[in-house]
């Protein structure tokens, strides 16, 4: 659904590649609780809008856009409720 593609898989974990970048998301599979899921990733876009509605077209659960004054963002969570965070600022 988030157009990642997988580098390796195997002894309960997927390592996943994001978009052409250097930089890998590593998926674990185990217990979620909220004791564990404290940490979360961040990823930055230019097009925040365009994201929010492709994650929401492909029936990803994501949250309101919100704004802190300085980043405007919004969660979203996989399909086993851990929460990750798409954000922009200029």
């Amino acid at each position: 659904m988030l157009g990642f593609t997988v580098a390796f898989s195997g002894n309960g974990y997927r390592i996943l590649r994001v978009g052409n970048s250097e930089v890998p998301l590593t998926i674990e599979e185990g217990e979620a609780s909220s004791l564990t899921n404290r940490a979360y990733p961040i990823f930055f876009t230019k097009d925040l809008d365009i994201v929010y509605k492709k994650l929401r077209d492909h029936g990803v659960k994501a949250g309101e856009i919100q704004k802190d004054g300085v980043n405007t963002f919004f969660d979203f969570y996989d399909l086993d409720h851990n929460k990750l965070q798409v954000c922009f600022w200029e």
